[in-house]
């Protein structure tokens, strides 16, 4: 057994049964296996043998629990439900971790300690939105978390009357499990409790004629303030900020229904309320915490400015404001409107919306067409201000700060426009031999865009290796660097049977009394005007025919050239078969590495030279200095 599983059969004591409301957390059953295993297995011999622990031994393992995994940890785990009372998981483990030591310590008489764990379990449920009436994957009602909330509030409440005596608290927290309850039991519950009239619906048919009511109050109040009646449309927003409209309550809009995300409106027209007040720092505050909310709305913002500007008195904050609103607006109003307060604005704004992003798209690619016609100066000066500021015609694409949309559409699209950029400039610094920034744009095209599955610029990434592959090779001498470019460009599922580049060599020599033919292959990748290597080839002489397998080491600079052979002569006519090994060194005239007439003079090795081969030699050859891939 593992180590766990001993610690926590040390602590099996017989204590009596257990509450309602930990039968209601532990069918949230195990941990997802994305918790910790020491975490995952303590948490599952604790659903295992709760029921038989001790308090005090119960009361030890949660606090360890708590402690050693606390606050960093908990948005990383889950805890998925084993039953069918909710299809939504705990986002939370410490909830039942709290609710189980609040027991053990209700059963060892530690009541105020209780109402502590059960005051942070509540905390982290109503922060998590589970005190709220849940829909499902298919917008049905589900009791589900809420169960969780309303056993807890429950359990606090019997806590504070039947201990702490705490009959105000107990009774608030009796009126909230109420409002939660789905079986609307009788009075005799409730500890005879006043109770609230509002409560949360029951089924989905209520829930959806809830979410209508607080569609129509959060209407009513916009209507209250048009009319210039603050204080009652105050009222109104304060109960639909707790989830309150009409006999319903623990309710909040739907996103897919009313539009709206983490009660802004409410906040929003709380704002406009607080504003007629001119209680314009409680009206700021509102505004603050919307422009702090992840994608803030243009609308939140624009409010904001104008409160800065009309009310406040604070020109260069109000004009900040305005002009992230002019960047992120869909309104289609010059910069001189009067909606902009006479603010100066960006000289360029955000294409929002598919009309003007496609206006966007279309100005970008006019200015490539336009850089293809200039001449190398101001086409890179134009390429340039486009990779700097992503700016074409009146709009430019800032992914960094873009909506949701327009960064969806700079990936899709955006990302073929910039890659066609820097291939561009690429190839106009190439063309102005300055190969080192054109190979600073294609490291910038790869790094920023490798090769893989999903990339739908796939082919653009591997045209950017086999460029930066030649010029490595012919321009920049790193040959190396060369080679696992074009390995790079090939692509996955292609093969190559040769996988180096090779300068193939042929001519005419004519050596002593007779002539031939030679042949050779140097490996690497020469360029016209400078070519050093070695190489290994063959010479083939006629009457008599004699053959010579050959090491190379020649160089090539401009109009002059070298080269050293060692040649092992093997004659096939006449009756002898003796070797005659031979150095020969070589120099002469070169164009340009391309072309070469030498001349040399043979130095024998061996003491019996062929008689036919004599002393001198002229050769006239050919270095084919690139040749193309072999394979395929």
């Amino acid at each position: 057994m593992r180590k766990t599983g001993w610690l926590f059969l040390l602590l099996l004591l017989p204590t009596g049964a257990w509450s309602q409301v930990l039968q209601a957390v532990w069918a949230y059953g195990p941990v997802s296996y994305v918790t910790p295993k020491p975490l995952r297995d303590s948490l599952a011999y604790l659903s295992r043998y709760y029921r038989v622990l001790s308090p005090a031994a119960l009361e030890r393992t949660t606090t360890y629990l708590l402690v050693h995994y606390p606050e960093s940890y908990a948005a990383d785990y889950l805890l998925f439900p084993k039953t069918a009372v909710s299809s939504r998981p705990f986002s939370d483990f410490r909830l039942p971790l709290y609710v189980y030591r609040a027991e053990a310590r209700t059963a060892r008489g530690d009541f105020r300690g209780a109402e502590d764990d059960l005051t942070s379990a509540l905390g982290l449920g109503e922060r998590s939105g589970l005190g709220f009436a849940q829909q499902d994957w298919l917008l049905s009602y589900q009791e589900g978390q809420p169960a969780f909330m309303r056993l807890t509030y429950f359990q606090r409440g019997r806590l504070r009357l039947d201990h702490l005596h705490d009959t105000r608290g107990g009774c608030a927290d009796m009126g909230r499990s109420y409002q939660l309850d789905t079986v609307r039991a009788g009075a005799p519950r409730w500890h005879g409790c006043a109770l609230p009239r509002a409560r949360g619906p029951v089924n989905n048919e209520q829930f959806w004629v809830a979410q209508r009511v607080y569609q129509d109050s959060l209407a009513r109040a916009a209507d209250l303030l048009h009319r210039g009646q603050p204080a009652a449309a105050e009222g109104l927003l304060r109960h639909l900020a707790i989830g309150q409209a009409g006999p319903f309550a623990r309710i909040r809009p739907t996103v897919w229904r009313a539009g709206l995300q983490d009660g802004r409106q409410v906040a929003a027209l709380l704002s406009e309320a607080a504003r007629q007040r001119s209680d314009y720092a409680r009206a700021l505050a509102y505004l603050d915490t919307l422009a702090a909310l992840p994608s803030p709305r243009p609308a939140d913002r624009y409010q904001r400015g104008v409160l800065l500007l009309d009310d406040l008195h604070d020109p260069a904050g109000g004009c900040d404001e305005l002009r992230w609103v002019y960047d992120h607006d869909t309104a289609r109003t010059a910069p001189t409107h009067p909606r902009w307060r006479g603010c100066r604005l960006p000289r360029y704004k955000l294409p929002v919306g598919e009309d003007e992003l496609s206006e966007y798209y279309r100005a970008y690619q006019d200015s490539l067409t336009r850089a293809h016609a200039l001449s190398a100066a101001p086409a890179l000066r134009l390429l340039t201000r486009l990779l700097n500021t992503h700016a074409a015609g009146r709009y430019a694409l800032r992914p960094a700060d873009t909506t949701a949309q327009a960064r969806r559409s700079f990936q899709q699209n955006a990302q073929r426009l910039l890659t066609d950029t820097r291939q561009l400039r690429s190839e106009i610094y190439a063309h102005e031999r300055d190969y080192a920034r054109a190979r600073a744009d294609l490291d910038t095209l790869i790094r920023d865009y490798p090769y893989h599955l999903n990339n739908p610029n796939n082919q653009a990434t591997l045209a950017a290796y086999r460029q930066r592959a030649d010029f490595r090779t012919n321009y920049l001498h790193d040959a190396r660097g060369g080679r696992a470019d074009l390995k790079m460009a090939l692509g996955p599922g292609q093969r190559y049977y040769l996988e180096d580049h090779f300068i193939l060599k042929g001519g005419l020599l004519v050596q002593g009394s007779t002539a031939g033919l030679e042949v050779g292959l140097q490996p690497g990748q020469g360029k016209a005007g400078r070519n050093v290597g070695v190489s290994v080839g063959l010479e083939a002489l006629l009457a008599p025919l004699v053959v010579g397998p050959k090491l190379s080491v020649e160089g090539e600079f401009g109009l002059l050239g070298g080269r050293l052979d060692v040649v092992g002569y093997v004659p096939f006519a006449g009756s002898s078969r003796q070797l005659d090994f031979r150095a020969v060194p070589q120099a002469g005239l070169s164009v340009g590495g391309l072309v070469n007439l030498f001349y040399g003079y043979a130095l024998p090795l061996t003491e019996n030279p062929l008689p036919a081969l004599g002393r001198h030699r002229i050769s006239l050859f050919i270095n084919w200095l690139k040749i193309g891939k072999w394979g395929g």
